[in-house]
């Protein structure tokens, strides 16, 4: 925690930001009610030197226990919570991520979550590339009518994994994909990840805030 503390402060203290996010990301514990507890430690500490309101902040995490963890931590001041689904098929996702939990449960959890944190503030990271184009995105569009924002990376093989002969998604798919998610973020009123300035911008930041700029030049 001290050193958390002083790397955070030092940062603050001496350097200017535009606008400033903060992503926690919690790692792998025996159960998912050790990552909260380490999760919820770190915040209410970094809550007594730091207002956590003054920052777009994310916590990506796996599901909640329960639904008094969100609450407390959206009053310390955290705005988002991410839990990601990483394949946005229920046969599919049981098949390849066999040590999470069910899909229909995980879906309910980020349901959950939307009503504790609000519409549009509960988000969810996919791998494009694992399945069918046009299927990611039905789904997709289906948890955006429930609250939920995609997310996504993209798939790149590694060796000795069961996908290291698999092909990434070539270029193409990943513009056409990445503008057809822009258009589901513009009818739900959603907002990608971070902005375009951070150290974490994507594509879809670039095309989210060229498709607002040219609509507000209208």
């Amino acid at each position: 925690m001290k050193g958390i503390k002083y790397s955070i402060t030092q940062l603050l203290d001496h350097q200017s930001f535009p606008h400033k996010h903060l992503f926690f990301m919690a790692g792998n514990l025996p159960t998912a009610k050790d990552v909260w507890n380490v999760a919820e430690d770190t915040l209410q500490s970094m809550s007594s030197y730091l207002d956590l309101n003054e920052f777009d902040s994310y916590l990506n995490i796996a599901p909640h226990d329960t639904l008094e963890r969100l609450k407390r931590i959206k009053r310390l001041g955290i705005k988002q919570v991410q839990y990601n689904l990483e394949i946005a098929n229920k046969e599919l996702f049981e098949d390849t991520c066999p040590g999470k939990m069910k899909y229909d449960l995980f879906v309910g959890k980020l349901i959950e979550a939307v009503s504790v944190f609000g519409f549009g503030n509960v988000r969810s990271n996919f791998v494009f590339g694992l399945q069918d184009k046009e299927q990611m995105l039905e789904e997709i569009k289906r948890l955006a009518d429930k609250g939920i924002v995609a997310d996504y990376s993209i798939f790149q093989p590694k060796n000795n994994t069961p996908f290291q002969h698999r092909p990434s998604p070539d270029f193409e798919d990943v513009l056409d994909f990445s503008n057809q998610l822009v258009d589901i973020y513009l009818k739900y009123h959603f907002k990608p990840i971070f902005c375009s300035l951070s150290s974490r911008s994507s594509i879809i930041n670039e095309l989210y805030e060229d498709r607002c700029s040219t609509d507000f030049s209208k």
